[in-house]
């Protein structure tokens, strides 16, 4: 899948109109077992680029990938700027853990520039290594939406 949008637009918080709607068309796929979490610019300051999110859930890369292609595509169409990743709890709250981000394998164009975000790997997810984020951090700055 190849997602183009030639200009993406701020959004202001989480009841900003565009959000609003990219956030109703996002409830309407099945998610159960899934979880949706933003954090980030979107809570933290007026006016962001992107929205930070990320879906947590069961290693399921076809669900996974649905999900992923499905937020992004609705994002590009309102000309919202999509960084939502596949992550485990696990891997937010195990300092141990192997902090790898999943996203999706499809080429992301944005005007005349082409964008893919870490290696193809499992799941034939693009995979990107994260910081660890303490839990209590973790818990004080993101909000559940799904």
């Amino acid at each position: 899948m190849i997602l183009k949008c030639d200009k993406f637009l701020p959004i202001s918080s989480l009841s900003d109109v565009r959000f609003t709607q990219w956030l109703d068309q996002v409830k309407q796929m099945d998610w159960s077992d899934y979880e949706l979490w933003v954090y980030g610019g979107i809570l933290d300051k007026p006016i962001t680029r992107d929205i930070d999110a990320s879906l947590i859930g069961p290693w399921a890369p076809d669900r996974i990938r649905l999900l992923l292609d499905g937020m992004y595509q609705i994002a590009f169409e309102l000309q919202i700027e999509p960084d939502i990743k596949y992550q485990t709890i696990e891997q937010l709250t195990q300092p141990d853990s192997p902090l790898l981000s999943g996203y999706p394998p499809g080429m992301l164009l944005v005007g005349n520039k082409k964008l893919l975000c870490g290696k193809l790997g499992d799941g034939n997810l693009r995979w990107k290594q994260s910081k660890f984020i303490p839990r209590s951090y973790w818990t004080k700055t993101r909000k559940q939406l799904i």
